[in-house]
């Protein structure tokens, strides 16, 4: 297979020359100015690249995947950096990015990653070695989670990032997410042997194959196509899923976290018994019933990423739902899982023939529910075996932007989650919040039903439901007065004059995050973050390169009180402890002019600040 054909800046159009200096800044040697971003190579897409690239596969070039490693030895946050330094020299990977310019993607090589700010690749580290074994585990298990929810600018961004976590004396867990489209490029067991002090150094980076799409998938043909000309040719005009809308804006990720209540996940595990197969037939389930009860029809339709088999193959289930009044909710779980584990399976990455089968320009196959990772037992963190170079503890895959929305389940430690990630410009405001609960609500109503028939189920659920407004948009909040109502139990406006409270609130914004969402240091040192609703655990950097735990924010606290400080000597992150959390920000600029202006809020900042002084000498003195 030939090489793809390589440009130098210079000689591309104008048009995308000028887009690649407003992503990376000025390239010509002769411009003034320094870009952080310098570019050494461009490249078109490869074959293999251009699959993800299309944007009418089922997968787009956001599929990541994240893996958690158990390693033993030894590591410290200055071995790891150098080590990383080295690795990104050597591999061209590290170095990657993929900008659109036009009509076409273009492969950008960077010269080198910055080491310490915007667009250097993330290493966080964190100490847990006074937790217990359990609350370790449930502390890895929430940060894949939430990492999940982080996205990556593949133009700007490093499409890699590292967590490491300390777990005992000799002992460490380490946390990759890496893009599928650079993950085959390097070998991250020499990284870690490196690190850990068991070679020398790295060995020469050798190019390897990427993993290819059609390495990895099945293409429809054969008695398979039959079966789904058949199947899709029986498709009804449907509405579309509830709650969205049309939009042609470029994609805007959004997640929002369903956590399951625990009565709930009890009910689900005693009707399936314990088995992972079941527990997936049964929540595919509900959300058809839900599809059904919300829209009024008696067929629903979606798409289905069934479990990884052993070719570790990208396929895909077109589901289309409807039943018989007179079968039982248990038998209908039954079948439904049947019918996943024996249909033949869609070729993955080929959108246009799901469009061209049932023969609508538009599928009405227009979201998925994942179970790719489902099947694969998370390993207990305590029992599992440490290794120089790592073990594999958990993996775990996502991409959202195929379709206007992926739903992804996760089932550890006896609870049980979804993850919606999601196009924002493509859904009313609160709309997937509100798809979200009413989606429980249909469980809640299944489970109560197990052993009626469909009808009995159908009807208790219409009465359930009953009052719902499921076709008008959800009413978007007056935030400015929602903002204001919360602002003013923020001690920093005490006293405050009106103006100050006015010019203090239209600076601010709301941010909703979710348990296990982590506040990264760069953005604690661009806003100031005010807690509204929900608690935060914040850990410093002392300057060791190691996260400590420090303390709990509580509602009406000021998360990082040190962005004010012209020189910073430790750094913060948080996480949220809560199931979900309310944030006011601030930008730091808007924040300063303030202070200038109103010795009130100077005055109860001082305050506010004094206290925490109190706080931990009181704290110091006891400890």
């Amino acid at each position: 297979m030939p090489l793809p054909k390589r440009f130098e800046f210079n000689d591309l159009p104008a048009e995308e020359q000028t887009e690649l200096v407003r992503v990376y800044g000025p390239q010509a040697k002769s411009a003034a100015g320094y870009s952080a971003r310098k570019i050494k190579a461009i490249y078109e897409l490869s074959t293999d690249e251009k699959c993800f690239f299309e944007g009418q596969n089922f997968i787009s070039p956001h599929f990541f995947v994240q893996t958690l490693y158990k390693l033993r030895g030894e590591i410290t946050p200055l071995r790891f950096h150098l080590g990383l330094r080295e690795l990104a020299r050597q591999s061209e990977a590290l170095r990657t990015n993929y900008c659109q310019v036009g009509t076409r993607t273009l492969r950008i090589v960077l010269e080198e990653r910055p080491l310490q700010s915007d667009g250097s690749i993330e290493v966080l580290f964190f100490n847990l070695k006074n937790q217990s074994p359990e609350k370790i585990g449930e502390s890895l298990g929430k940060y894949m989670e939430a990492d999940m929810r982080r996205e990556i600018d593949i133009a700007r961004s490093p499409l890699i990032r590292f967590a490491v976590f300390h777990t005992a004396a000799d002992e460490y867990a380490v946390h990759v997410t890496i893009s599928q489209l650079i993950a085959n490029y390097f070998d991250i067991t020499q990284f870690f042997r490196f690190v850990m002090g068991k070679d020398a150094s790295l060995p020469p980076a050798s190019l390897q194959k990427p993993a290819t799409l059609t390495d990895r998938s099945r293409p429809v043909k054969g008695p398979a196509r039959e079966y789904w000309e058949k199947v899709l040719a029986e498709a009804p005009s449907l509405p579309p899923l509830p709650y969205s809308r049309d939009s042609h804006d470029d994609y805007q990720q959004q997640s929002y976290r369903l956590a399951f209540p625990a009565a709930l996940t009890d009910s689900v595990l005693d009707k399936a018994r314990g088995e992972r197969k079941m527990l997936m037939a049964i929540l595919q389930t509900a959300w058809s019933f839900m599809l059904q009860g919300i829209n009024q029809t008696p067929t629903a339709a979606f798409c289905l990423l069934p479990p990884k088999n052993a070719a570790d193959a990208f396929n895909l289930l077109p589901v289309l739902s409807r039943y018989s009044n007179d079968k039982l909710v248990q038998q209908i779980a039954l079948r439904q899982l049947q019918n996943m584990m024996s249909a033949p399976l869609y070729d993955l990455c080929d959108g246009n023939p799901l469009r061209q089968l049932n023969g609508r320009p538009e599928t009405v196959f227009d979201h998925f529910l994942s179970f790719y990772d489902f099947l694969v037992e998370d390993g207990i963190y305590a029992k599992a075996k440490a290794s120089p170079q790592g073990q594999v503890v958990a993996q775990n895959s996502w991409d959202a932007r195929g379709m206007k929305l992926g739903v992804y389940f996760h089932y550890r430690a006896q609870s049980l989650s979804a993850t919606f990630l999601y196009d924002e410009k493509r859904f009313q405001p609160g709309g997937v919040a509100q798809l979200a609960r009413l989606y429980q609500e249909t469980m809640l109503q299944a489970m109560t039903d197990w052993d009626k028939t469909f009808s009995f189920f159908r009807n208790r659920l219409a009465d359930r439901l009953k009052g719902e407004t499921l076709h008008q948009p959800v009413s978007k909040a007056d935030d400015t007065e929602r903002r204001q109502q919360i602002s003013v139990r923020l001690p920093l406006l005490r006293d405050c004059p009106e103006n100050t409270a006015h010019l203090f609130n239209r600076a601010l914004r709301q941010w909703t995050l979710f348990e296990g969402d982590l506040i990264s240091r760069t953005i604690m040192e661009k806003h100031a973050l005010f807690v509204a609703e929900g608690h935060l655990a914040r850990s410093l950097d002392a300057g060791d390169g190691w996260y400590n735990p420090l303390d709990i924010i509580k509602p009406g606290g000021w998360v990082n009180e040190t962005i004010l400080l012209p020189e910073r000597k430790v750094s913060l992150v948080a996480e949220v402890l809560s199931e979900k959390a309310l944030l006011l920000t601030i930008p730091l600029e808007p924040l300063q002019n303030l202070l200038q202006t109103s010795p009130e809020l100077a005055r109860n900042i001082i305050w506010h600040a004094l206290a925490q002084m109190e706080k931990y000498q009181r704290l110091w003195s006891q400890s």
